[in-house]
């Protein structure tokens, strides 16, 4: 399969934390196309938002980065509630693209069930986080947050749409992989064999940096 031209679904969330027991408070699902058969720029044909009550206060420090309050969602649905609603829009596609993909799998699995396991085990997944922190993209790129995706989007010359809520974060995910097709093949097993490998080598790396990290004054 040539994947770079196959339509994309793009899929982000915000949540109460990055802890263990984060909750997904808002889904945002885009679809994005190929401009032309030629052309490498995306455009957005369908994009979705949704908010979910996660069943417990949003911590303040959550709200503070993507301004969603316990009021907004007050009256929203949980999101196991509307589960078939969710997989009715992403199985359609053959290839699923998340920035910082793992967290988001991770607390979708937690939220979805198995059936979240089977959608991603059954599609072509592709990290654009992972091509920036490749050694000849963006890895020594210098500057704290040099990997955010704002911080990524700026570099590369994309125009932003307002940070920190799903769709809006989706849509410059599906710009960013555009702009950084070049380094990734167009056989999709290809692409995806690669994009596997440079993660593990990326986790191994970091934690080989934390290990040299010296303790820290657990008096201070």
């Amino acid at each position: 399969m040539k994947w770079k031209q196959a339509p994309w679904i793009v899929v982000d969330t915000e949540t109460t934390g990055v802890d263990d027991d984060a909750k997904v408070v808002e889904l945002g699902c885009v679809t994005m196309c190929a401009e032309s058969s030629d052309s490498p720029r995306r455009v957005v044909r369908q994009r979705r938002g949704m908010l979910f009550n996660p069943g417990v206060p949003i911590p303040g420090e959550a709200t503070a980065i993507h301004g969603i309050k316990d009021a907004d969602v007050a009256e929203s649905p949980a999101i196991g509630d509307v589960a078939e609603r969710i997989f009715a829009v992403l199985e359609p596609s053959p290839v699923l693209v998340g920035y910082n993909f793992c967290f988001d799998s991770r607390v979708l699995a937690r939220e979805l069930g198995p059936r979240w396991a089977l959608l991603v085990a059954d599609r072509v997944v592709i990290d654009p986080l992972v091509v920036v922190r490749m050694d000849h993209v963006g890895r020594f790129w210098k500057g704290k947050g040099r990997h955010k995706l704002g911080a990524v989007a700026e570099r590369l010359g994309i125009v932003a749409e307002r940070g920190h809520r799903a769709t809006a974060d989706c849509v410059t995910a599906g710009h960013v992989l555009a702009a950084l097709l070049d380094h990734l093949p167009d056989d999709a097993g290809e692409a995806e064999a690669l994009i596997k490998s440079c993660a593990e080598q990326q986790e191994r790396d970091f934690q080989e940096w934390l290990a040299r990290q010296p303790p820290k004054d657990s008096a201070a």
